[in-house]
């Protein structure tokens, strides 16, 4: 659904044409640039493609795309071998704007960056959010760095979503155990991994099952005969916190170690005060 349409039920010209409003930023930066093309005529395709400047006024918008992001306008004539892992993900997201997208699909964007490279791209993308209204899909691993751009997080496993937590449940809320192990195995500086290890203890590694809750087979407070044939529907444990779940879920906080830091704090606890 895209503003309310169905985009699955469209003719494929129609489609096609709404294409352009979803763009996606990919997590490798490097395999997303052609490696031939120099980074302005990347971003001046898209323009000439969905015909959205005159051709006169490719070189001018592909500028100020670039100036968006935070990339030298006049280092347009360069190759994506002439930047680094940060700025050639800066050109990806400035090329993936110059659709003028209604929606921005963030995939694993910051996984494969330095810790201080990720809050720098982290705040652009929040700051193109506000400054240009977007909406944005963030996919991520890491639930302390997706909480802290999110207004929802929608925890998957094998499919399916087992648990959304809205912005104002605060991630040590979390209810359903594999959410719980998911914060539990987040890095953290100078921390034993001890209760990581004994909550992946608590069960096997086996293969989710289609028909049933992903996570029964390794679920450590599974008490209902149903989890193993078919799937919990979503239940509302609070206004807009839903858990896919039959058992009965402790009470209590989630056992968080640490709160979720900024990515500016957690670049500063790496490399010192230094600004990322």
């Amino acid at each position: 659904m895209l503003n309310g349409e169905d985009l699955t039920r469209l003719p494929i010209p129609e489609l096609r044409r709404r294409r352009r409003r979803i763009q996606t930023v990919f997590q490798d930066p490097y395999a997303s640039l052609n490696p031939r093309m120099q980074i302005g005529e990347a971003i001046g395709e898209v323009l000439s493609v969905h015909g959205l400047v005159p051709r006169r006024q490719i070189s001018s918008r592909v500028k100020e795309l670039l100036d968006i992001v935070g990339i030298t306008p006049t280092f347009g004539h360069r190759y994506p071998s002439d930047f680094s892992g940060g700025q050639r993900q800066r050109i990806c997201i400035a090329r993936a704007l110059a659709a003028e997208p209604d929606v921005l699909v963030a995939d694993e964007a910051v996984s494969s960056l330095d810790v201080s490279i990720r809050a720098q791209i982290l705040n652009l993308l929040l700051d193109l959010r506000d400054r240009l209204g977007l909406s944005m899909v963030f996919i991520g691993h890491d639930l302390f760095v997706v909480g802290f751009v999110a207004d929802f997080i929608a925890v998957m496993l094998g499919g399916q979503i087992i648990e959304v937590l809205p912005k104002t449940t605060n991630l040590a809320g979390a209810a359903h155990p594999y959410t719980q192990e998911l914060l539990a195995a987040a890095p953290t500086v100078g921390e034993s991994p001890t209760d990581v290890v004994q909550i992946r203890q608590a069960g096997g590694v086996e293969e989710p099952p289609t028909v049933s809750c992903p996570y029964w087979q390794r679920c450590p407070i599974r008490s209902d005969e149903r989890c193993g044939r078919e799937y919990p529907p979503l239940r509302a444990l609070t206004a807009g916190h839903l858990v896919a779940s039959f058992c009965e879920l402790p009470n209590g906080p989630t056992p968080v170690r640490h709160r979720m830091r900024t990515p500016t704090e957690v670049a500063k606890t790496t490399f010192g005060d230094a600004n990322p």
